[in-house]
């Protein structure tokens, strides 16, 4: 059994040397470790320009030098909405050799955002994404749907190593079946190692508490765990404070388990190493901070597709355009932000309903009958509020500058709002109204913006 932390923080933050410092302290003799890392935008750091690789590949090396953990780079893919070439392009600046990439410090890639039931375009692009991983020799192949997998045999067949199956609260976690969250891997039997993401775990809890959780893990088939009471919004900015406990916990109920290890494959022909990755145009410097509109911008409402070449209005130059959250690429956002200037920046706002659900939407699999009443969604629920938080991170990953988040009027709404914003300007967003016009009174504060129809 092993310990599997991600932490995405910043080089130079305390919490860096915290992680360096406790790497050691992990003593059980079959206990392996993972870490995942991420550099700035939500991917690896761009190894061509000086200043930003020194700063984060000191930091790799120095979390590498300790010979206590395999270091896994961050690549997020939307649930296969994002473009798969940007995709590859992050994986091979996580694993290239050399000066041009960090593949010397990294032993694999953790890819997030998966399909936890992939449909057969889904299962197109992630072999893509697994076979280009395993094209680099002896790397790791890190999945994390973070939800009930239905398909071991097809994630095992495509050269997965690492699954994660459970990525949620400890609420979440200790509840019954049936629920539709059952959090038992199904994996058994396989080459693909389950684990398992557990936050908001109680910070008062006691070494027999976290033994007994521990213990769970492993009875439900789970070879590697992360328990964490750090709490939504940003669970993974800053090391668990209960770590040590459940490094304890691991110890007392571990069962040899040897390190994850490739599968082997058949020898290629030798090929030609990778070229770099091409270094896109620098966008235009925006306001550092979270985004404040002003009063004379012009806005642009799309709710449907939209194209930043076909339906950018040069005419009239909108400098604000609301888009939808979960059609639109990270790749549609950067050529918007691209047509503005220094003087006159294009901004992008993510769009998305907050209490309701059509069926549609890629995580609409994730929410449990227990979440919802119809087509609405109970909002007090920690699963919505978790999946909404995710949701909130996307809108961050692709490059918008804000979100307006869309909910019913309501006697619980207010409190909903309160909690929406604290969260998104807890990742930098800005936060507008959209229509509830009659709460402004209440909650103005809460918010940098509002529109109505």
């Amino acid at each position: 059994m092993g310990t599997w932390m991600p932490i995405y923080i910043h080089p130079y933050d305390s919490n860096y040397d915290a992680l360096i410092a406790s790497l050691g302290t992990n003593t059980c003799a079959d206990a392996w470790q993972a870490t995942v890392l991420t550099g700035p935008r939500s991917g690896p750091p761009n190894a061509t320009d000086p200043v930003e690789d020194k700063l984060f590949r000191d930091r790799f090396a120095a979390v590498a030098a300790t010979g206590k953990t395999k270091l896994f780079g961050y690549v997020y893919t939307s649930y296969g909405g994002r473009a798969l070439a940007s995709v590859l392009a992050d994986v091979d600046m996580w694993l290239r050799p050399g000066t041009m990439g960090y593949g010397d410090q990294f032993a694999g890639v953790w890819v997030d955002g998966v399909p936890s039931n992939p449909d057969a375009t889904a299962k197109t692009y992630y072999k893509s994404v697994a076979d280009k991983i395993k094209g680099y020799a002896g790397k790791l192949v890190a999945f994390n749907p973070g939800f009930n997998v239905t398909d071991c045999a097809w994630f095992n067949s495509i050269g997965v190593d690492v699954l994660n199956n459970f990525e949620n609260s400890y609420s979440i976690w200790q509840l019954p079946p049936p629920t539709g969250y059952t959090a038992n891997c199904p994996c058994a039997g396989l080459a693909v190692r389950c684990v398992a993401s557990i936050h908001g775990y109680p910070s008062n809890a006691t070494a027999a508490s976290i033994q007994a959780t521990v213990q769970t893990m492993y009875d439900r088939n789970y070879r590697g765990l992360f328990i964490t009471d750090k709490t939504l919004p940003a669970p993974y900015s800053s090391m668990p404070t209960i770590w040590p406990s459940v490094l304890d916990a691991e110890c007392a109920v571990i069962a040899p388990s040897p390190a994850p290890a490739p599968a082997p494959a058949p020898a290629p022909a030798p090929a030609p190493a990778p070229a770099p990755a091409p270094v896109p145009p620098p966008a235009v410097v925006l306001p550092t901070g979270p985004w404040k509109p002003t009063r004379d911008l012009r806005y642009q409402y799309q709710m449907t597709s939209f194209d930043a070449d076909r339906d950018y209005i040069s005419g009239v130059q909108p400098q604000v355009y609301v888009l939808p959250l979960f059609t639109v690429s990270n790749t549609t956002i950067n050529t918007l932000r691209y047509k503005g200037t220094t003087l006159k920046p294009v901004y992008a706002i993510c769009y998305f309903n907050a209490d309701t659900l059509s069926g549609t939407e890629p995580d609409a699999s994730q929410f449990l009958a227990s979440d919802k009443s119809g087509s609405s969604l109970i909002t007090t629920s920690s699963n919505v509020r978790y999946l909404m938080q995710k949701r909130i991170q996307l809108c961050k990953d692709k490059g918008f500058s804000g979100m307006e988040p869309y909910v019913t009027p309501s006697s619980t709404a207010n409190a909903y709002y309160q909690w929406l914003s604290t969260t998104a300007r807890g990742m930098g967003l800005a936060v507008g109204l959209s229509n509830n016009i009659g709460v402004i009174s209440a909650l103005w504060t809460y918010f940098d913006f509002f529109t109505t129809q």
